[in-house]
């Protein structure tokens, strides 16, 4: 489930090789390995639904299973077979025992697909508040794979759900949501969790199973990015000032060198800037599309913003670590000026559409940087989006995420690189084991909360690390 920023793509070249020559030592035939942002050119691949069809075709015939994996999984390849063979003779005795038992005649074959299953310990934002207390779902990072027959009841299904027009509008929890699509109410195959799809590389290591699969933890790509390298711009309103930024500025902005304070009035105590848009209840497509209007032109005239690459849009209520960011920005080097890059949590709209190999790609949806978690965007990105004639907001409380950084993005021909690292949610609205392998750069809102523990808990640490350094530099720079 590679992307094609390089990042991405250095991953997911090295695990199809890794898997290749693993294959060759053991002297088996060579595994069939797709790279999505190569094979797959839809905006919706990552979903996995919109392929299915197109997977079926390739592989329906000659494949007992097919495997998914994001670039940072890594395989056992040798334990992986083993596994997959035991839950397919699991799955045949369960056949053959439904044959000799009458009562069960009428059972229909559902397929089965493992994978490392997380619950939702209550209704989610996330999850649109759907709650099924019996829908499990992968955690995508360990991988999970699907039997042939699950593949073909699933292609059959995808295309009869296309021309239904009951498509869901929106993308946002993949894993989810291609769970919640399969499991059809019960009617379909509940996902077969396995200890074998580890969500770390030791996780199993004194224990039978091993790990056939597991995520990378996040290691840094070479040294981190310089805090005066890094533009914070923080959307705010006249209402919120006493209590959310307060937070801000008591936590992550005090390791931030460049920070700048948007709002609907002027407050000198802040302060805070006033760029002459109105607050809106929802939307702020004009007040975002004005913060980088602003922010590219102080780059252009403010010399002391010459060394700036990366310009941070975040909510007054995102909870973030600058260290983490730093970090994160390490394996997007942006030696290539002239190349935009888009940073964050992406969601989708209407790109559930399945691959059609007669439609051009432009029939589909697009996918955008939501805005909760913080989206970095680099200079070029910046420039793009605040000069083109295509980034129009259709009115000033359109949301923000979907038209400047979706539907403008997509027009521009600019991708969104998805990190798992940025959240849209509070961390209570994650089950504890999807957060494990992962590497929180933010989470977003302070609804029944407290903001500055979340702070202390996830990221003060990280952020006390490059306290030193600010020694040397000058702190909250006003433009």
């Amino acid at each position: 489930m590679s992307q094609g920023d390089t990042y991405n793509a250095e991953q997911a070249h090295f695990l199809k090789d890794d898997i290749l020559l693993q294959a060759q030592k053991a002297k088996q035939s060579p595994p069939i390995v797709h790279l999505f942002h190569e094979d797959f050119l839809h905006p919706g691949a990552w979903t996995i639904l919109p392929i299915i069809t197109k997977l079926h075709t390739l592989h329906g015939g000659n494949s007992s299973w097919v495997l998914f994996l994001e670039s940072r999984t890594r395989v056992n390849l040798p334990v992986l077979l083993e596994e997959l063979s035991a839950v397919g003779e699991e799955s045949r005795l369960e056949a053959s025992r439904s044959k000799r038992s009458k009562k069960s005649k009428r059972k229909v074959e559902r397929g089965k697909w493992v994978g490392h299953a997380l619950h939702d310990r209550e209704p989610t934002i996330i999850h649109h508040f759907q709650s099924d207390g019996r829908l499990s779902y992968p955690h995508f990072s360990a991988g999970f794979a699907m039997d042939r027959i699950l593949l073909h009841i699933l292609s059959d299904r995808v295309e009869d759900w296309a021309s239904s027009g009951e498509v869901s509008d929106f993308s946002i929890d993949a894993a989810h949501e291609l769970a919640s699509f399969i499991w059809n109410s019960g009617q379909g195959a509940p996902l077969t969790h396995s200890r074998a799809f580890c969500l770390t590389m030791d996780q199993n290591k004194t224990e039978i199973p091993r790990c056939a699969t597991w995520p990378l933890p996040f290691e840094p790509c070479g040294e981190p990015e310089s805090p005066d390298a890094v533009y914070f711009a923080v959307k705010t309103c006249s209402k919120f000032h006493a209590a959310r930024l307060s937070v801000v500025k008591r936590t992550w902005a005090r390791y931030s060198v460049h920070i700048n304070y948007f709002s609907d009035t002027e407050d000198p105590a802040i302060p805070s800037i006033n760029l002459g848009i109105p607050n809106t209840e929802h939307g702020h497509c004009a007040k975002t599309k004005a913060i980088l209007q602003h922010v590219s032109e102080e780059m252009k005239k403010n010399e002391r913003l010459k060394n700036i690459k990366w310009v941070v849009l975040v909510d007054d209520d995102t909870i973030l670590s600058v260290a983490r960011l730093l970090s994160l920005l390490s394996c997007f080097p942006n030696k290539d000026k002239t190349t935009p890059i888009v940073l964050g949590e992406r969601y989708g709209y209407r790109v559930s559409e399945p691959m059609e190999e007669e439609f051009p790609s432009y029939s589909y949806g697009y996918n955008y940087a939501t805005g909760g978690g913080g989206v970095v965007l680099n200079r070029e990105a910046v420039r793009l989006l605040s000069e083109s004639d295509v980034c129009v907001c259709p009115a000033p409380d359109a949301p923000d995420d979907m038209v400047l950084l979706g539907v403008c993005l997509s027009r521009l021909g600019i991708s969104v690189t998805h990190s798992p690292s940025f959240h849209q949610a509070r961390p209570l609205d994650y089950p504890a084991k999807y957060l494990k392998p992962q590497h929180p750069v933010s989470f977003h809102k302070h609804w029944m909360i407290d903001p500055v523990h979340v702070y202390r808990e996830w990221f003060a640490a990280s952020d006390q690390e490059i306290k030193m350094e600010k020694s040397t530099i000058p702190v909250h720079h006003e433009l």
